[in-house]
């Protein structure tokens, strides 16, 4: 037996120290995607029995391994399963495990792997780290595996029977033990120190060493809700409730969101580690929140704009800072919720195509196409580009050609999308992102080199407006958008196309406003009533709106501009506050960038920062931050952007 040394930590393997199940892997594994699938539809009867718990977990096991393996060489199968240990298991480890892991080993405890997964492919990875190994033996007679078990399941009660007497030479102090299971509980039950959560985050390792009561339900509950969230975000409908407007599902589920994470915080009686805060995009966020509280203090219509913080400070609980409590440091697991998101967003795009095709796909239909799951053409443009990194970083970073594929085929289909939207905003941000991030990575240009040509273009800008104006003025272009190539065109259009002339109308007003409240503005959320008063009759045009109310989507609403809005409806610390998070985004993707890093890391910062950068550039022309649409996956990758630094410094 082994000697006694500090402690004892136990470890369940599938699901708790892994993402997925090893087994179902392994056959995939020896016989490919398809294989699995057809075998396990053979089963089917089998599966939903054990399911049912009419068939107990020895016997379905004893059937699945017969079905793939029954008959297999022990040699072949063996040489197999060493590859699978040394190529698979490594990309299946939660980073918080090797965490949770390396502390017990510095504190010179034995750690022991209480799996019911064979040891066909545990024994050569616990081998490699030194780890005890108790699990689940499967017969072999001739030198081929039979499919029966040798012995008894390593599952449930049998577990608690195999360790028992391991654990009779440690103090119960120190016993530490780790599952994720309702069958793991019969070995946790003996263990002083047990943790019933998969050990996924590495961020705050005492989740993973805590008695609190309700903490494996409410994580289990609180991931669920997180991928149900992002997987109904796209299929979210906006009801009207007299003034009010409530979007079903993802309002309620943002709000339950919001509660189990909270609960989940004041449970444990710590919020994240200090290092988590000092960190430019969450201290430039905060910034952000602050002034949206001050500014709704003086603001001319306090219900609303406390609506409006509440929602926007709920965005940011619930899609930075809790987001946090998800993640693994594989970018796999970072951007599985954006992944999620695109699922049902694909359908969306296919949804939208079918309408538009009823119309010949006719320009002038586009905006139309998406309703009423997105109001308007350039907020599913936006969403488009958005999703359009993770996908690419996904096709980059995949070494199964198949998977591959998958994700190239996807951002294919997104670029469909991007162009069936006929959002000249989009088309023209995604231009301007990729110019932008050519010139980062072709010149190499730092943070410094984008705050002086940002100073530039400003004042090109300031200066030369008069000009510029005079020039688009004289611009023919007719409104007629019966061409791609004129639609395009019509974006530099002030003369005749009137979604332009209404823009300039709104960003006039948004001015004015400015003026007449440069340090508070008129509180967050109020342009769409306060504006009105401020249009110009010379200003006006045919989708002018003169009075409150509830109006058709395109109509009533914002500045038409980010960063006017905020102008506007917050005064210059607005602005300021929202400039000051964008530079943060720059500055914390760049230093990523340029900084030795793993290379899915930097490949990660830049695929996000050209997805945000669209945004930014939209951002001139459209104000959809407080859609949730949008802002669930723009609060996600500033998540992503903010936790990965901890890849590499921890």
């Amino acid at each position: 037996m082994t000697q006694p040394g500090q402690g004892i930590a136990i470890f369940d393997f599938d699901g708790t120290i892994t993402d997925r199940d090893s087994f179902l892997a392994f056959v995939r594994f020896t016989h490919g995607t398809w294989a699995l699938f057809m075998g396990l539809l053979r089963h089917t009867s089998a599966i939903i029995r054990y399911f049912l718990r009419r068939l107990p977990n020895d016997e379905f096991k004893q059937i699945i391994f017969t079905h793939f393996y029954g008959g297999t060489n022990e040699e072949t199968l063996q040489a197999q399963a060493e590859q699978f240990s040394q190529t698979i298991i490594p990309q299946m480890i939660y980073h918080g495990a090797w965490e949770q892991m390396r502390w017990h080993q510095q504190r010179g405890d034995l750690i022991v792997i209480l799996s019911a997964s064979p040891k066909l492919w545990l024994t050569p990875w616990c081998t490699q780290y030194g780890f005890e190994l108790i699990c689940t033996e499967f017969e072999i007679k001739d030198q081929h595996y039979t499919g029966r078990l040798l012995g008894p399941n390593c599952y449930g009660r049998e577990k608690e029977r195999r360790i028992l007497p391991l654990l009779e030479d440690y103090a119960v102090q120190q016993r530490f033990g780790y599952g994720d299971s309702h069958s793991d509980r019969h070995y946790l039950r003996h263990c002083g120190q047990a943790c019933y959560l998969p050990l996924r985050s590495a961020l705050q390792p005492f989740f993973f060493r805590t008695q609190v009561r309700w903490s494996a339900l409410l994580y289990r509950l609180l991931c669920f809700t997180y991928a149900l969230l992002f997987l109904l975000l796209p299929f979210s409908i906006s009801f009207d409730f007299g003034m009010h407007q409530l979007n079903i599902p993802a309002e309620p589920l943002l709000l339950v969101a919001g509660a189990l994470s909270a609960s989940w915080f004041l449970l444990h009686r710590q919020l994240w580690p200090q290092r988590f805060y000092y960190r430019p995009i969450l201290l430039s966020s905060l910034a952000l929140l602050a002034v949206f509280e001050v500014t709704t203090i003086f603001s001319t219509h306090l219900l609303v704009s406390f609506k409006y913080t509440l929602i926007a400070a709920l965005h940011w609980w619930v899609l930075f800072h809790s987001l946090p409590l998800l993640f693994d440091r594989r970018p796999r697991q970072l951007l599985q919720l954006p992944v999620r998101y695109s699922f049902n967003f694909l359908v969306i795009l296919g949804y939208a195509w079918y309408q538009h095709a009823q119309y010949d796909f006719r320009i002038d239909v586009s905006v139309l196409t998406a309703r009423p799951f997105y109001f308007d053409h350039a907020l599913y443009g936006c969403v488009t580009l958005l999703l359009l990194g993770p996908y690419l970083i996904r096709s980059v970073l995949s070494k199964a050609i198949n998977t591959k594929l998958l994700y190239l085929l996807g951002a294919a289909l997104l670029l469909i999308g991007l162009y069936f939207s006929f959002s000249r905003a989009a088309w023209l941000s995604a231009f301007l992102a990729i110019s932008l991030l050519g010139c980062i990575l072709v010149l190499k240009l730092r943070f410094k080199h984008l705050l002086l040509l940002s100073g530039v273009l400003l004042a090109v800008l300031y200066f030369g407006q008069s000009v510029l104006l005079e020039q688009l003025q004289r611009n023919e272009i007719t409104s007629k958008t019966d061409s791609q190539g004129n639609h395009l065109r019509s974006a530099l259009n002030i003369t005749t196309d009137v979604s332009n002339l209404e823009r300039l109308n709104r960003y006039s007003c948004a001015w004015r406003m400015f003026l007449d409240r440069p340090h508070t503005g008129f509180g967050p959320g109020t342009f769409q009533y306060a504006y009105l008063s401020y249009q110009l009759p010379e200003h006006k045009t045919p989708i002018s709106v003169t009075e409150a109310g509830r109006h058709r989507p395109g109509k009533g609403g914002g500045a038409h501009s980010e960063y006017l809005q905020a102008l506007s409806e917050m005064g210059w610390p607005g602005l300021l506050a929202w400039l000051v998070l964008l530079g943060a985004v720059f500055w914390s993707a760049l230093q990523l960038y340029y900084t030795p890093s793993p290379t899915w890391v930097t490949l990660i910062s830049i695929g996000l920062l050209f997805s945000l950068t669209t945004y930014f550039v939209h951002g001139l022309v459209n104000n959809f931050l407080h859609q949730d649409k949008v802002a669930s996956l723009f609060w996600a990758y500033l998540a992503i952007l903010h936790y990965l630094p901890h890849t590499s410094t921890e």
